[in-house]
């Protein structure tokens, strides 16, 4: 699947602005890990397909996830983001006006992350 989505600039960016919209559609405040939780099993769903080496675990009392090619301690690149937003945000539906994403998480990491 991830291969496929970069055969062309408009189908990838269709795609992303799609992903994008899903992601903002979880509420998940920093402070509610349960929801992040929710938003992290969605992205574990996303790449099962990709045969992924996907591990979840809690650090400092926030789920956590770390996703490679395959199973190593000593990824030769890591790429970091995070899925929470913070306790203010309260638009969790994505809405496209003029060529651009509002939503809870589309300025921060939630469009990173996608």
């Amino acid at each position: 699947m991830v291969q496929d989505i970069f055969s062309g600039e408009k189908k990838l960016r269709d795609h992303l602005v799609s992903l994008t919209k899903e992601l903002v559609c979880f509420p998940s405040h920093e402070h509610e890990p349960l929801r992040v939780f929710d938003l992290m099993e969605f992205i574990k769903s996303y790449f099962k397909k990709d045969n992924l080496n996907i591990k979840s675990f809690v650090y400092g009392g926030s789920p956590s996830m770390v996703i490679t090619f395959e199973e190593t301690h000593h990824p030769d690149i890591m790429l970091s983001g995070h899925v929470d937003v913070v306790a203010s945000s309260t638009n969790f539906t994505a809405e496209e006006n003029d060529g651009k994403l509002y939503g809870s998480g589309t300025t921060d990491m939630k469009s990173g992350i996608a």
